[in-house]
């Protein structure tokens, strides 16, 4: 497929950097989250978050935590601060030409990232992968995916079952993946949290070759494995695990009636020590 994204040349260099999450990989979202972000840029993400979701006294009150955050903003942290953050936000997306990266002025590093690359940031404080189309900030969907390749290997996502005719995605999994998982959190806590980090272990948890069991050795061995995965897989995998985790409180109300019934349940899936 044909890779889009920013291209440009300075001072007689080319430069590319990445704006999508198809394109992006798996270790260079971790670098991004592991940046530090301006704590004013931060806040302010976060209360415009919350404006947009309340009305009458609340929302008048977070209105003029905005407008005293927006008075407490300096010239250092416009001309300084914010673009030092979003040089290295650059820094993370580039492909070709980082010496280019130093040679960017200010007001030129705060358009790039204003209308190219701030959902990126949003993703991790509002802990959903967000979309910048046409200048808007959407929710991002992850496109479906079923398997994919790292180095010639074809890994697959867990399989669905149907049990008494309803389709339960990941009904083939067993209970102890699910808790090496569960114990990161990942679906329930906060990306700006460091839950970043655990998310290669989490793809080498669920992400195995064709008829592969669960196995915590082989998953430690894999866990850097996935780190050159783009982010739209990671994203799918994610997603598919969070509805997974959502719908697990019904599940086992539905099959369970303590242990005994949870090996049964297993046993029928096709899961025999």
């Amino acid at each position: 497929h044909t890779v889009k994204m920013i291209e440009g040349s300075l001072n007689n260099k080319n430069f590319k950097f990445i704006d999508r999450w198809s394109e992006l990989p798996l270790k260079s979202f971790i670098e991004i989250a592991n940046l530090e972000a301006p704590e004013k840029l931060v806040k302010q993400y976060e209360l415009y978050a919350m404006l947009n979701q309340l009305k009458g006294e609340k929302k008048n009150s977070v209105l003029k935590e905005i407008e005293k955050l927006e008075e407490s903003i300096t010239d250092e942290d416009i001309i300084k601060v914010f673009p030092k953050y979003y040089g290295e936000i650059l820094n993370a997306l580039c492909i070709e030409g980082k010496e280019v990266i130093d040679s960017i002025g200010w007001k030129d590093r705060t358009t790039i990232f204003d209308t190219q690359l701030r959902h990126f940031l949003a993703s991790l404080i509002y802990s959903n992968p967000a979309n910048l189309i046409g200048g808007k900030m959407t929710l991002y969907e992850p496109p479906k995916v079923e398997s994919f390749k790292v180095k010639e290997e074809t890994y697959y996502f867990p399989e669905n079952v149907n049990l008494f005719g309803v389709d339960i995605e990941m009904g083939k999994e067993r209970m102890c993946s699910f808790a090496e998982a569960s114990d990161y959190d990942l679906a329930n806590k906060g990306l700006m949290e460091g839950n970043i980090n655990k998310l290669p272990f989490f793809m080498a948890v669920y992400c195995r070759k064709k008829n592969e069991k669960y196995s915590e050795d082989r998953t430690l061995e894999r866990e850097n494995l996935f780190n050159d995965v783009t982010m739209d897989i990671v994203w799918s995998l994610f997603f598919y695990i969070e509805r997974r985790m959502k719908k697990s409180t019904r599940y086992i109300r539905l099959f369970s009636n303590g242990l005994e019934k949870v090996q049964e349940v297993e046993q029928a899936l096709g899961f025999v020590d």
